[in-house]
């Protein structure tokens, strides 16, 4: 049977970084069919980054993994936590059924523990997820339905409603303290009681014997499976801290990285620089994955071809045999380390991969930052146009790079502004006549938006600064 389409329709950030509160859709009206592409825009700092940290956290929180640290440095310095809410949708590939989910959550930073540096006691701060709620309405084709609560965290008990509760568990929401100690034990370790095991497990159990189970039964137990299965296999992100790693999925095994994260469905982070370790078992797959991709890199960058090179075995610390592998390039009949090639040909191979995922997967999420860093622009905008054309899945990136303005449809293309409490906005006025780079370039200088897209800048105050700052290194 095929899997449900999962995509997101849209996204609301509050209080990370520079975002006091940003909404996006990822939906284009005058594209519904094909591929779902949104590129992000806007000035260094302006919240960019942040709608690929969002999507990452809500990834890391369904497949119900512990949250990377580094998130707690997202929620903005004044603000006690941060809020993140996300519509998605699940569709059946036969047009039987049509479901929309909104999952939100806060998140906040707090002192995990204390470590000794330098003989003084230095702090570190992890990521806390709370007050989740998790909300789904049954569409018909006719007519949209009103979102239904199914649970939501911010009370003292487990979860609520009292109703839903009683249906899903059979208890009053205070006397089931094995699902309260679950979800305090998901707070103290940063990950979502909604997408935890014991939660699903404690309502498979109640409700196994049962012939017809009720529709709230069913969605609950639905959706946690299907975007827990979504996120561990078909949602990839790929953000500037893996910006030197080749992420590849569709392999047969689980596999455990070298940063000892588990990489759900047989995902793995291969280092474009450098050799890695891999279990003996999976070398044939990932290598054929690599020669599939390889395919298309040779029509993008004539003449090159990215290989596996096998440089040896050895016993990995779970007792498996490993093989030491590391990637090279082959071009014109000389192989060296693609660590060696240029920064835009190791970017490239960094993230094709899941482009060619989500060319040809209606079910496959791809969301990558700075998708232009060290990629020559005019490569850059036929790659984003071919994908964005005949593509499948859904495609959310970041941008710097303004060719992609002239060739994609505008309304797959979204802007940032000045104002922290509008940070995400669609261009409004664009004729299908204008070329919306053109039309960009216009408003930073002119105006004409609602809202102010760049935060202006003056050639003659930076060239002083730069004259003062040579005085100061001089002095």
């Amino acid at each position: 049977m095929d899997r449900p389409i999962v995509r997101f329709e849209r996204i609301t950030i509050c209080d990370l970084k520079n975002v006091e509160y940003g909404e996006v859709s990822f939906t284009n009206p005058r594209r519904p069919e094909g591929a779902s592409v949104l590129g992000m825009y806007g000035q260094n700092g302006s919240g960019t980054s942040t709608l690929i940290d969002a999507l990452e956290i809500v990834q890391q929180s369904m497949v119900g993994r512990r949250l990377d640290r580094r998130f707690a440095q997202l929620v903005s310095v004044d603000k006690e936590h941060g809020a993140v809410e996300c519509e998605l949708s699940i569709s059946q590939p036969d047009g039987s059924g049509a479901q929309r989910v909104l999952y939100s959550f806060k998140l906040k930073s707090d002192v995990a523990e204390s470590d000794e540096v330098e003989g003084r006691p230095e702090e570190r701060f992890v990521a806390r997820v709370f007050d989740e709620r998790l909300a789904v309405a049954n569409d018909t084709p006719d007519k949209k339905s009103r979102m239904t609560t199914l649970i939501d965290t911010s009370g003292s008990g487990a979860f609520g409603p009292a109703a839903k509760y009683k249906q899903l568990i059979g208890k009053d929401p205070e006397d089931n303290v094995e699902l309260t100690v679950e979800k305090r034990l998901a707070y103290h370790e940063s990950r979502s009681f909604v997408f935890s095991k014991r939660l699903l497990q404690t309502i498979l159990e109640k409700h196994k014997d049962e012939e017809d189970p009720s529709q709230v039964i069913r969605d609950v137990i639905g959706v946690i499976r299907v975007l827990g299965n979504f996120a561990r296999t078909q949602m990839f992100v790929l953000n500037t801290h893996d910006a030197g790693m080749l992420a590849l999925d569709a392999l047969p095994f689980p596999f455990r990285d070298g940063r000892d994260n588990a990489r759900g469905g047989g995902r793995i982070l291969l280092p474009v620089q450098g050799a890695q370790t891999i279990p003996e078992r999976v070398y044939e797959p990932v290598n054929s994955a690599i020669d599939t991709m390889s395919i298309v890199l040779k029509e993008l960058i004539p003449g090159l071809h990215v290989s596996l090179n096998k440089l040896g075995t050895e016993v990995m610390k779970n007792g498996e045999v490993g093989v030491n592998v590391q990637l090279v390039s082959i071009r014109n009949g000389r192989t060296i380390p693609l660590g060696y090639e240029s920064e835009g040909i190791k970017r490239i191979v960094s993230f094709l991969h899941l482009l060619i995922l989500m060319f040809n997967n209606t079910s496959v999420t791809v969301a990558i930052d700075e998708i232009d860093s060290g990629v020559f622009e005019y490569l850059l905008g036929e790659l984003l146009g071919i994908v964005s054309e005949y593509g499948q899945g859904q495609l959310i990136f970041t941008c710097h790079n303004l060719r992609p303005l002239e060739i994609i449809d505008r309304d797959f293309v979204a802007f940032t502004t000045t104002n922290p409490t509008r940070r995400y906005v669609r261009m409004a006025n664009v004729k299908s006549t204008n070329n919306l780079r053109d039309f960009y370039y216009r408003d930073i200088v002119l105006g004409g938006q609602k809202e102010q897209l760049y935060e202006p800048t003056h050639n003659g105050e930076i060239e002083f600064a730069f004259i003062e700052a040579g005085a100061a290194r001089e002095a």
